[in-house]
C-alpha cells in the first residue's frame, strides 16, 4: 500500500513519468489488481515509445490475468520486434510465464542466463516471478548460480 501511495504521489507530480507507471503496474500485479496493473504497465508502455521490456511485462500481466488472447497478441508484437532490434530471452521467458507455458519460460530464463542478460537478476528479487517460479528446480539453479539465494 504504501509503495501505491508513493507512485501515485510521483503520478500526481508527473502524470507523464513512464517509470512511476511501469512500477505502479508491477506492484498491481502483485496484488493481484489485474485491470489496474495492465492499465498502468500499457500507459508506460504508450509513454516509453514501446520499450520491449516493458511490453513484455504487459503480456505477462495478460496472460496472468487469463486474458490470452491480448498476451498472444504482445508475444508477436515481441517476436517482430525481435527481428529487428535486441529483444532478451529474459523478456520471451515473461511472456511465456504469462502464457502459463513454465517450462518454455524457464528455457528462456536459462538462456537469458547464459547470455548474461543483466534482467535475470530479476529472477533472485521479484515477487512476482518469484512467487509462481520460487520452487521450481531449474529456478533454484538460475539463482544459485547468480548468488541470490
Amino acid at each position: 500500500d504504501k509503495a501505491i501511495e508513493c507512485f501515485q504521489r510521483t503520478l500526481e507530480l508527473d502524470p507523464n513519468f513512464p517509470q512511476a507507471h511501469f512500477d505502479l503496474g508491477l506492484t498491481l500485479l502483485f496484488l493481484q489488481r489485474y485491470d489496474d496493473a495492465i492499465a498502468s504497465v500499457k500507459r508506460a508502455v504508450e509513454l516509453s515509445g514501446g520499450r520491449t521490456l516493458w511490453l513484455a511485462v504487459l503480456g505477462w500481466a495478460y496472460g496472468t490475468a487469463g486474458r490470452q488472447e491480448e498476451a498472444e497478441a504482445m508475444l508477436h508484437q515481441v517476436e517482430e520486434l525481435s527481428h529487428r532490434k535486441h529483444v532478451s530471452s529474459y523478456e520471451f521467458g515473461l511472456l511465456y510465464l504469462g502464457l502459463g507455458d513454465i517450462e518454455r519460460a524457464i528455457d528462456y530464463f536459462e538462456k537469458a542466463y547464459e547470455e548474461r542478460s543483466s534482467l535475470v537478476l530479476y529472477l533472485g528479487v521479484d515477487p512476482n516471478v518469484r512467487g509462481t517460479l520460487a520452487e521450481h528446480p531449474r529456478i533454484k539453479a538460475i539463482i544459485r548460480k547468480l548468488k541470490l539465494d
